[in-house]
């Protein structure tokens, strides 16, 4: 398991303050994807990553911390694009497992969050230690989770190094984002509203008086 072996504290002050609603937002994302998936007609990772993907940029674009001026939202199309402070965020998910070792899988765009500026003089991107992380301001908000459990985890990480492909490969500094809110779901059914039972009153039950035959009895 890797850990941070400074503090940003300008990512951490900035942070804690939105952590929550964060959260928040990815929840109601991935439990709109996990309600509308199903692969009995179809659906699989890839268009659950997809859609989940525009749920979440939704749900973070009309969040309460947009609207009362917290969280900028600069660009939902082609890329979606943030800022929070100082840092511009880019948001994906990211497979399941130690996030020092989970990146996103796309690439284009999201490279541009390695800000190859930073890289000190005589080093390159080949170097974890290359870049001073205090400068930081591009960061990614990584999300973990699928469509049988939902959101398991979400973090803030700073990417400080590209693959020959442009993916990201490293991460210089994490963030988690556990403790802001509950994670998961164990069963998506949980989620449903609860129909009260129905309560029956009590009924006098009259006993059918049998009729009387011709013969009498």
């Amino acid at each position: 398991m890797h850990e941070n072996l400074v503090r940003c504290e300008a990512l951490e002050t900035t942070f804690d303050s939105i952590a929550r609603g964060l959260v928040a937002a990815l929840r109601e994302a991935y439990d709109t994807a996990c309600e509308h998936h199903d692969p009995g007609e179809g659906g699989n990772s890839k268009t659950f990553g997809y859609c989940l993907y525009h749920y979440a940029v939704h749900e973070i674009s009309n969040s309460p911390e947009k609207e009362d001026g917290r969280l900028e939202v600069i660009s939902t199309d082609p890329t979606f694009r943030f800022k929070v402070g100082e840092f511009e965020l880019a948001c994906h998910r990211v497979p399941a497992g130690d996030i020092w070792d989970s990146f996103p899988r796309n690439d284009g765009a999201v490279g541009e969050m390695v800000d190859t500026e930073l890289w000190l003089p005589g080093c390159g991107p080949a170097e974890e230690s290359a870049m001073d992380l205090q400068d930081v301001r591009k960061v990614v908000l990584a999300h973990q989770g699928g469509p049988d459990d939902g959101l398991v985890a979400a973090y803030i990480c700073m990417p400080i190094r590209l693959n020959s492909a442009g993916q990201i490969e490293a991460w210089g500094y994490v963030k988690p984002l556990a403790d802001s809110a509950d994670f998961g779901r164990a069963n998506p059914k949980d989620d449903m509203p609860k129909t009260p039972p129905e309560s029956i009153d009590d009924v006098s039950v009259r006993r059918k008086r049998k009729s009387k035959s011709n013969d009498g009895e």
